[in-house]
């Protein structure tokens, strides 16, 4: 996807939860953001209670990339909306 509809969400999550890098876009990689793996964890947690979707551990390892979060976040709600929960 190219829009990345969510991205200055995620970004905005990824800040609060300090993450040391101060230029993140879509094309960022996710190693880094030079965030600990503790934040890291707290972050999915985050967009799982903001955006109500569901984050498994092996869909967070298929992340590379900031804007892969964002497009994840469109396509989950796109296939389950708002509300529900779902494993993709």
């Amino acid at each position: 996807m190219a829009e990345h509809k969510n991205l200055e969400s995620v970004i905005h999550l990824l800040r609060a939860h300090k993450c040391a890098n101060e230029k993140i876009d879509a094309g960022t990689p996710i190693d880094l953001l030079e965030i600990e793996s503790i934040r890291m964890a707290d972050f999915v947690l985050s967009l799982e209670e903001e955006f109500s979707i569901l984050v498994t551990d092996e869909r967070f390892k298929r992340w590379t990339k900031v804007g892969d979060i964002a497009d994840y976040i469109e396509t989950y709600l796109e296939k389950y909306g708002t509300g529900e929960l779902g494993e993709m």
